[in-house]
């Protein structure tokens, strides 16, 4: 059962995806991508309120899945050795030797959302890890043709490499396993219906764009 106050961040997250979805696919395209950056923090402070039972322990998962998340984007959009060769388009804001501040907010979205979904199954932690990362390289795989349309970044030759993925489920597995061994609670009923909502998000702009 959703408490009140879940249902009001729900409802802010679901009014935010689909002023985004419904203007990435009309004339104002141009201005709404340009808010991707405070869509993307908004998310994550939704996403932050959604615990409950807050404990410092979930700003050290925060910091942990953003500073792993951007470093790790930092090396391989600069070297092409992990991901693959790709260029962000300056799209998500602000940038630091080439890589936006703000991929940081996004792993953390990512980590939060999907570790509150695996938190549903009652199955050991490394499993719930697994299943958590699984989830991420999904929604990498939907995020990624949106991302190459609207220019947040760019593949070389055009063609996102299976290393890509490999890459994604690796570091997602590195976070996760981080974040289940720090004691707090994970259930997150807000992060559940984000993962939900963005999965339905990419899902529209890949068949609209």
């Amino acid at each position: 059962m959703l408490k009140s106050r879940d249902s009001r961040l729900i409802f802010i997250l679901v009014v935010l995806h689909l002023v985004g979805a419904v203007g990435l696919v009309t004339e104002y395209r141009a201005f709404i991508n340009d808010l991707t950056p405070l869509h993307l923090l908004i998310s994550a402070v939704i996403l932050l309120i959604g615990y409950h039972k807050f404990h410092e322990r979930i700003v050290l998962g925060f910091v942990v899945a953003y500073l792993v998340g951007f470093f790790v984007e930092m090396f391989g959009t600069n070297t092409g050795v992990l991901f693959g060769e790709y260029l962000y388009g300056g799209g998500l804001g602000p940038e630091l030797v080439n890589t936006p501040l703000l991929i940081g907010i996004n792993w953390f979205i990512l980590i939060g959302s999907t570790a509150a979904i695996a938190e549903q199954f009652k199955i050991a932690w490394w499993l719930k890890a697994i299943v958590a990362s699984a989830l991420m390289v999904f929604a990498d795989f939907l995020i990624e043709p949106t991302a190459i349309e609207l220019e947040w970044w760019t593949w070389y030759n055009d063609t996102v490499p299976l290393q890509n993925y490999i890459t994604w489920f690796v570091t997602a597995m590195v976070i996760h396993t981080i974040w289940q061994k720090l004691h707090f609670e994970k259930a997150n009923k807000v992060g559940v219906v984000l993962y939900i909502i963005q999965i339905v998000f990419f899902l529209f702009l890949y068949f609209a764009l």
